[in-house]
């Protein structure tokens, strides 16, 4: 069973409060009833989620959280603590980013870029912003023009440093990316290839999409009062039937706004914020 991640599941038994479910090994993890399907047997599988619980017992639950172990992430401090701050992972109980990971002060409502690992110490899930040590320095199969995607996790004057979803260590030059901002995702291109890093390019069309779209979706929640029962848990099929976007295209839209806190986002659909 691993830890942090989806698993697909056995239904071991059922209890009063929820249902066993188990791996291979039979080794056994409750999926608490309120994420209890409607039907089911005895037998049946279930794709599911694991994590620790409030006492650090592992539960499952069929949410989708914002990231897993081996993800990098773009996450909102929600609380913080004696030994850290908590991140908002889309998940009941939240990502702990302990002090000793934390390369600057935090306060709640802070957007920070975090790997997400096991600790092996405690065996708990936990978020460091110290990024380098997990970084993959494999580029073996990597050639010039290949498309891939990355994450923004710092600017300067310069440069605008990204990780790829492969977690390798890329840049791009910041006159050639001058509107990409921490937390943005965007589809490049490998321009060059160096010992530890990958140089990428961006064209154009790329950034002036999700503008275009982000304004588009802005026009749209003003001429509907403010509000939109979409978020990034909607559906695809939802998302395609009201904005005619796949919902990969539209969480980068999402994204684009949220980081510019030009929208909030809640269970029941996102809203323009005040500063509209």
């Amino acid at each position: 069973m691993r830890l942090g991640n989806f698993n697909k599941l056995k239904i071991n038994k059922s209890v009063p409060h929820g249902l066993y479910l188990s791996d291979e090994d039979e080794n056994l993890v409750l999926l608490p009833t309120k994420y209890v399907p409607e039907e089911y047997e005895i037998g049946d599988f279930l794709e599911v989620f694991v994590y620790l619980d409030s006492e650090d017992r592992p539960v499952a639950t069929n949410l989708e959280p914002f990231c897993a172990v081996g993800d990098f992430a773009y996450l909102e401090v929600a609380d913080t603590s004696r030994v850290g701050v908590f991140l908002d992972w889309g998940l009941e109980k939240d990502l702990l980013l302990p002090f000793r990971n934390q390369v600057q002060s935090l306060s709640v409502g802070d957007m920070v870029v975090v790997y997400v690992y096991l600790d092996k110490a405690s065996g708990r899930i936990v978020a460091t912003q110290k990024l380098k040590p997990w970084f993959s320095y494999d580029l073996h199969g990597m050639q010039v023009g290949d498309k891939i995607e990355a994450m923004v996790y710092e600017c300067s004057s310069t440069t605008v440093r990204l990780v790829t979803t492969f977690g390798q260590n890329a840049r791009i030059h910041r006159v050639k990316a001058q509107n990409l901002q921490v937390g943005d995702i965007v589809t490049a291109r490998v321009a060059n290839i160096f010992d530890n890093y990958l140089e990428l390019k961006i064209g154009p069309s790329t950034l002036e999409q999700i503008s275009t779209d982000a304004q588009l979706l802005l026009n749209i929640l003003a001429d509907n009062k403010g509000f939109l029962g979409l978020n990034d848990k909607s559906s695809p099929k939802l998302i395609q039937k009201k904005l005619a976007w796949s919902k990969k295209h539209f969480k980068k839209v999402l994204g684009y706004l949220l980081k510019r806190r030009k929208i909030m986002q809640n269970s029941s659909g996102i809203s323009l914020t005040k500063l509209q």
